[in-house]
């Protein structure tokens, strides 16, 4: 049963994707919409501007701030920033050894990366994805460990207690993960579900690896995992603009820039 910060997180989660959707709205139409009263619409509403996620117009109307970052569907974000994805596995390779034990996230950057493994690698992958055990069936000396758990509709992944408790019964040689948005001063961002999960990866594993191209940086969101102390490189795109590079390196992390194929 859900707590009732949980559903108040999960209904301002709903809140975001109509306005998005909607274009505008108010707070009477809000209120009606999802069957809650003015005052707690009021409420949602001005959440989300502190968050500076949503803005008000000089007209009265509620919209969602440009800088917003939505949690797309999985086969949305297969199809998005593919070169820089690739670009970004290319210049993880080098952190991958034969004999491994990994533990990866269901992002499609993880599953660009994963594609490029060398087949005679030995490894151990554990993963939340739905997808990557049967992706790497043509890696004959690769495990894949599913960690199983409650299926997060639309994302092709794994979250609750069932996964975590997998992730538990590891120690990991490296972790590789991504993120809808980051912020260094906040963290990652992605569904509440799905950081419990990065949380503990990050927790179990000795090296953790982010990569995050650079679209997803200087974004809003709702919600964040702080994790600074807990992430060993990021890596990002030849995008990055000197002051994005220059903020991730005053807040103190190891960044990594790949370049475009070919150079």
């Amino acid at each position: 049963m859900r707590s009732s910060n949980e559903l108040v997180s999960r209904r301002r989660d709903k809140v975001l994707e109509y306005i998005s959707t909607t274009g505008r709205t108010t707070t009477e139409l809000l209120a009606k919409e999802f069957g809650v009263s003015i005052m707690t619409a009021r409420r949602d509403l001005l959440y989300l501007m502190e968050k500076k996620l949503v803005c008000k117009s000089s007209s009265g109307l509620f919209m969602v701030d440009n800088n917003t970052v939505f949690m797309k569907d999985f086969n949305f974000r297969l199809q998005q920033h593919l070169a820089e994805k690739q670009a970004i596995a290319r210049a993880c390779l080098p952190f991958i050894k034969d004999g491994d034990l990994i533990g990866t996230d269901a992002s499609t950057s993880v599953l660009t990366l994963c594609k490029m493994i060398p087949a005679e690698y030995h490894l151990t992958l554990v993963t939340l994805s739905q997808i990557l055990p049967m992706m790497m069936e043509n890696h004959p000396n690769t495990t894949t460990v599913s960690t199983g758990g409650i299926s997060l509709k639309g994302h092709a992944s794994y979250v609750g207690s069932i996964a975590i408790s997998t992730l538990s019964s590891f120690h990991f040689d490296k972790s590789f993960l991504s993120t809808s948005a980051f912020d260094p001063a906040l963290g990652l961002c992605d569904y509440s579900e799905e950081l419990s999960n990065k949380s503990k990866l990050m927790e179990h594993s000795a090296e953790t690896y982010l990569l995050c191209d650079s679209s997803k940086l200087g974004k809003n969101s709702l919600h964040y995992l702080f994790i600074p102390a807990d992430i060993t490189a990021i890596i990002t795109d030849w995008n990055i603009t000197p002051e994005q590079l220059n903020n991730l390196h005053r807040y103190g992390y190891r960044v990594i820039v790949a370049p475009p194929a070919g150079e």
